[in-house]
């Protein structure tokens, strides 16, 4: 390696100027295959000098700290064997399918090639439909929504400062998201609950609704229930946490409503059986199935914004039943541990910034308290 433009003895020397303030600013100055490369170490004087003994040094033993330029598909199996190892199964999936289109729609050479411009040529390519056609002559890749754009350009952002932080690229640049409101906690009132009920169309539905709104499990878990998970005799029944199976695979004990037993029950005397050991066993493990026989799928929102546009049920998602259970019971007063129990959290500031929410009738019974205390006083 050459460290210098006139000799094999690397170069390195500090220049210092005034700035407008009066204070004296030190910049590290050196030379390497030619070029003359800089870092700025502010007013701070013995930085400026450590660094440059550290350089200096660095030179001399012909260490290269310099950009190590890859190409994309290197970087991208490089990022992913370490994402893997420290994030959840689903986490990967979406990370690996947003560095897959971002190489499909811009074609990267490497990540030191990625500008801001690429980024928004892939935010535009997301946001048009794709021209190749399927069999069936739909478009094989529909429009994204924007806040599922800033999820994935979110995902490149996080690719991209691990390049840096690998010396593979020197620079991060803007990425722009889409101005997207916030999700609130829109959890169902004891009105839409009861309306949905009487507008749901069977036994399974019910099941689902009412484990939802009592458990507060996520719609995975609910789907992904077996009959060797419920207890009838002991009134409960276990749920397997997907999400935080990694990081804790014992399942949590979720308590059964009269309702929750009542309908549950209703599908496993319609489930087929058969004989083991001389008990009746379900043939088909799971308890939410297809006419077919086969495991509900997990995205059924679909489906579910049918039935609660039949009951006259507008701005709500299934994850919504989630937020439900804890709104309630801070209405009542249970304390804080019996809230986390129910939903599962492991983290109280989770559930309080993000699932309960206080509504205008419980804002104005507390300001009535306080001014009752004040004409007793």
């Amino acid at each position: 390696m050459n460290g210098s433009l006139t000799s094999d003895k690397p170069q390195v020397w500090i220049t210092r100027r005034k700035n407008p303030s009066g204070k004296r600013s030190h910049t590290v100055r050196w030379i390497i295959d030619g070029k003359c490369r800089s870092k700025a170490c502010g007013s701070d004087r013995e930085r400026a000098n450590e660094f440059r003994r550290q350089k200096l040094k660095a030179l001399h033993e012909g260490i290269d700290d310099e950009l190590h330029p890859v190409t994309w598909g290197a970087f991208v199996d490089k990022f992913m064997a370490m994402y893997r190892l420290e994030n959840a199964a689903s986490s990967c999936v979406d990370m690996q399918h947003a560095l897959d289109q971002f190489a499909e729609a811009c074609g990267p050479a490497g990540p030191h090639s990625v500008t801001y411009n690429m980024v928004q040529e892939f935010r535009q390519a997301l946001t048009q439909p794709s021209k190749e056609l399927d069999a069936k002559g739909r478009p094989k890749r529909r429009a994204v929504k924007p806040i599922t754009i800033n999820k994935k350009v979110k995902a490149l952002r996080t690719a991209i400062r691990e390049a840096k932080r690998m010396r593979h690229t020197d620079r991060v640049p803007d990425f722009k998201l889409f101005e997207t409101p916030e999700p609130t906690p829109d959890p169902f009132t004891p009105e839409q609950r009861k309306t949905l009920f009487e507008s749901l169309p069977d036994a399974k539905w019910k099941a689902f609704a009412e484990l939802g709104f009592t458990t507060s499990a996520r719609k995975m878990d609910i789907v992904a229930l077996q009959w060797e998970h419920i207890d009838f005799e002991g009134r409960c029944l276990l749920i397997r946490e997907k999400k935080r199976q990694r990081l804790d695979p014992r399942p949590r004990w979720a308590a059964m409503t009269d309702d929750a037993y009542t309908y549950l029950r209703e599908l496993f005397e319609a489930t087929p059986k058969r004989v083991v050991n001389g008990q009746y066993v379900p043939r088909i493990p799971w308890v939410f199935t297809t006419p077919a026989g086969k495991q509900w799928k997990w995205n059924i929102n679909r489906q579910w914004g049918k039935l609660l546009e039949k009951a006259g049920i507008a701005r709500h998602t299934v994850h919504d039943m989630r937020k439900t259970a804890p709104s309630d019971m801070e209405r009542w007063g249970y304390g804080e541990k019996t809230k986390q129990s129910v939903t599962g959290h492991k983290s109280g500031q989770v559930m309080r910034d993000h699932y309960i929410r206080v509504d205008q009738d419980q804002i104005r019974e507390a300001a009535e308290r306080v001014s009752q205390e004040k004409r007793r006083a």
